[in-house]
Formats: structure tokens, sequence, C-alpha cells
């Protein structure tokens, strides 16, 4: 199963204080490894698509070694959503702390441009109905607050789609993230942001094919398709785009690039309400 959660399991073994090794090993053998952005497109700095930043995790502060964890979205200048399997398996002192930040201005997460601005955490929220694997990533959404603004010329962002949002069968969307190339080789992250042309699927029919094997399409999810090309784990919590608007969070899937198996997204019309009020309530805090 492409679940999306394998980088961040690395980020647990390379902190090994974050989660007992007894635990890390359960949490692994649920998930195959399969991770990246397949058949994609390079991003350029002049493309419309300036929202997209990457979550980047540090092992040891005193080293340069930096890791891609997922990506995440700009929504306003203090405030980014991303996946909240991105975060669940973290210690709160982890996430709001010097290990763990944002990387915006640049489509390449890797430090390669010297235009990059980082963002570090001040206060998250997962949404209180997330349960990972035992509901099948419902609910997979995370609001992120910075401590320093966005406000590089390339970061701009990104309306999300209200309650009125139609999702259309068969239109087309793209899709952003720096994840794996290539299903057989680890390590194989892009290190510039790369896209995707999808396309929205019939929810009947995305329902029908999980029902199957007895995994669950809540209607908070949103499937979509790629000719040969799709979206995986290390795009994780990264934008699905479609007229200019946020509608979906990379969440889970069982293969990429899959003629069987469609991508399932987090369908944002479902959380304006959560994500204005869970705004409203970190802003008191911080």
């Amino acid at each position: 199963m492409k679940s999306f959660a394998v980088l961040l399991i690395l980020f647990l073994l390379l902190i090994h204080e974050a989660v007992p090794k007894k635990q890390l090993k359960r949490q692994r053998s649920r998930y195959k490894k399969i991770l990246r952005i397949v058949g994609g497109r390079l991003v350029h700095k002049n493309d419309d698509y300036l929202s997209a930043v990457s979550i980047i995790y540090r092992p040891h502060l005193k080293k340069d070694l930096i890791k891609l964890a997922c990506g995440a979205t700009i929504i306003h200048k203090y405030w980014s959503l991303t996946a909240s399997h991105c975060l669940k398996p973290i210690p709160n002192r982890l996430i709001m702390s010097k290990h763990i930040f944002l990387r915006g201005n640049t489509t390449y997460w890797d430090g390669s441009s010297k235009h990059y601005q980082d963002h570090f955490i001040a206060d998250y929220s997962l949404h209180e109905d997330y349960l990972g694997p035992q509901n099948q990533f419902d609910n997979d959404i995370a609001l992120l607050k910075v401590k320093e603004p966005f406000t590089g010329v390339y970061e701009k962002p990104v309306c999300i789609a209200s309650r009125s949002y139609t999702y259309i069968e068969n239109t087309s969307a793209v899709v952003f993230g720096w994840g794996f190339t290539d299903p057989h080789k680890q390590d194989s992250n892009s290190k510039a942001l790369k896209a995707a042309d999808i396309r929205i699927t019939n929810f009947s029919t995305c329902l029908k094919i999980h029902e199957s094997i007895n995994k669950m399409v809540s209607a908070r999810m949103v499937c979509a398709w790629g000719h040969k090309t799709d979206s995986c784990t290390g795009d994780s919590g990264g934008p699905m785009i479609q007229n200019d608007t946020l509608i979906g969070i990379v969440s889970w899937g069982m293969e990429c690039a899959s003629d069987h198996w469609p991508g399932i997204y987090t369908r944002i019309s479902e959380f304006p309400e959560w994500i204005l009020r869970k705004i409203k309530s970190l802003s008191k805090t911080t």
C-alpha cells in the first residue's frame, strides 16, 4: 500500500528519541516503500503555482544534512496546510523545534537555490478525527503556523476550495511535489519541484474499486488518475490545484501511476470551517 508515511518513518529512525524501536517496527511493517511523483514535469519559477513549500527535517542541528519529509501549501502569509499523517508520528517538542522547518521561495528543497527562505513552526493543529490507518487516513489534514511570514517573491498563497466547490469528473488538476522519481530506487527524491497532470475520478467508481479490497474511501476524499503520472510518498501533504484553487492534499493510495488504482487526496471543500476555526484558535495562543 502506498501510504505516504515512509519518509516520516525515516525521520523517526534518524531522530531515535522520537519513537521507541518496538513501536517504530510495528509502524513500518504496515506499508510498502513506494515513494514519488511519477512521470511529472519540472516546475519553473515563472509558473503560477508558487504556493508549494517543502517540509524539511534536520536530524542533527550541528550538521548540514537535511531530509525531505513532506510537502505543504501556503494559504496565508503565516499559514499552510499539509497532511496529518506527515506530523502525527512526531512529538510536539520536535515539530516546534529547529529540527523541522518549511522551505519556500524556491523550487529546490535541498538548498540548491540561493533564494530559499526557511520558516520554523510556531504552532500547528492536526484534525481531531484523524486516526491514520485505523480509519484509512480519513480527515488527513493539518494546519501549520510559521514564525517567519511567507513574503518571498516566489511564496504566494493559494485560495482554498469552498463548501460549494464542485469536483467534476474527468476534469484536469495538477499535483506538486518533490517525491521519488523512480518506484524501484530508494532515495531518488527529485531535488526540483515537479508537477503531475491528473484527472478527477468518478467517486462511485473509486469507492467500488476500494471496497473490493475492504479499503474505505470517504466523502472527505477525492480520487484522481494520471496517465503514467501520479503522486506518492515524499509528495505527501502537497497541493492538488485546479482553477488556481487548492482542492486536495496528497494523502494515500494503493499504488503509484497505476491503471488500476487512483490516488486519494483530502477533499479541501469539506474543511473550510475547520481551517478558519483553527486559524482563529491558534491566533489567540501564539
